[in-house]
């Protein structure tokens, strides 16, 4: 597995999926997961200045589905941010073996971490497509 040396002995990040199995590690509670985008370049561009939030719960075949819905009347020319967002559901699925998500897709322009900190979750994912990013 290709890991980047990381200064924080909490975190893991590699550019390999296999990082985030990492997350499990009681002496890990951050597992970074750097994967190239580029190919989304198209299908993010567009969506700069967009006002985008879709909520879905369930599932991930319920999940898909909502989001589905909300990309066909609302993003019809991003299919490829659509299948990369299916594929990152599949991949948390994956590592944390759970039945049942919450999914947020949206435009963020204000510091959210005390939205996303005031929870109870044992694991979330983040993923950052536009911008400065998560961390």
């Amino acid at each position: 597995m290709l890991q980047t040396e990381c200064k924080f002995a909490n975190a893991s990040i590699g550019s390999e999926v296999k990082v985030l199995q990492d997350i499990h590690l009681k002496s890990k509670n951050i597992a970074i997961y750097e994967r190239d985008i580029t190919v989304l370049k198209q299908d993010l561009t567009p969506l700069v200045r967009e006002v985008i939030e879709c909520r879905a719960i369930g599932s991930t075949e319920e999940i898909l589905h909502i989001v589905k819905d909300y990309f066909d009347k609302n993003l019809p020319k991003s299919q490829a941010l659509f299948e990369d967002i299916a594929g990152v559901l599949s991949l948390f699925q994956r590592t944390t073996e759970a039945s049942s998500f919450r999914l947020l897709l949206a435009s963020v322009n204000s510091n959210m971490c005390s939205r996303f900190h005031t929870d109870i979750n044992d694991l979330r994912l983040l993923c950052t497509y536009l911008g400065p990013g998560t961390l």
